[in-house]
């Protein structure tokens, strides 16, 4: 009987550490603004871990550089950390060619007294899957590819 228990008790400890390997970390919080280029909608999801979110001392800082030509305007802010806010600002300096596709650059800094890491996705509307980057809230860069809305109906391919 005492091996039975012990077995079991085993397979629990073991089905919790592969379900939860970070012990105490108890997943993230996230927040995004929402920028539309070229007609595109673009999320941006910045996400910190939860236990850290009471420690925000100001707002998502967000610059996102586009090329000079792409309408480019900020569509949505949330209440972002702790109720500090966003703050997103759009460039029309970065110096690049727009076509079908053009480049972006997305800057993230959270304000927070000692660093956390931090995971940003960029998700145009039409993108099947997440572009995930991390870094820490002292700050990521972000380099990446858009396709404007108005100028491409076909399929999309967003592996860049």
């Amino acid at each position: 009987m005492k091996r039975a228990t012990w077995s079991s008790l085993l397979t629990v400890l073991a089905v919790l550490v592969l379900v939860n390997p970070a012990g105490a970390f108890s997943g993230w919080c996230r927040k995004d603004p929402i920028v539309l280029l070229n007609g595109t909608k673009v999320n941006i999801f910045v996400s910190i871990p939860k236990e850290s979110e009471k420690d925000v001392k100001g707002p998502i800082l967000t610059l996102i550089k586009v090329p000079r030509g792409v309408e480019a305007e900020v569509i949505y802010e949330d209440d972002g950390f702790n109720g500090h806010g966003e703050k997103t600002v759009i460039s029309g300096k970065l110096d690049a060619e727009v076509g079908e596709r053009f480049p972006i650059e997305v800057s993230v800094r959270v304000p927070i007294d000692d660093p956390v890491r931090m995971k940003v996705v960029v998700k145009p509307d039409y993108a099947k899957r997440n572009r995930v980057f991390y870094g820490d809230t002292d700050g990521l860069l972000i380099q990446t590819n858009i396709v404007g809305d108005e100028l491409s109906s076909g399929e999309r391919d967003d592996d860049e």
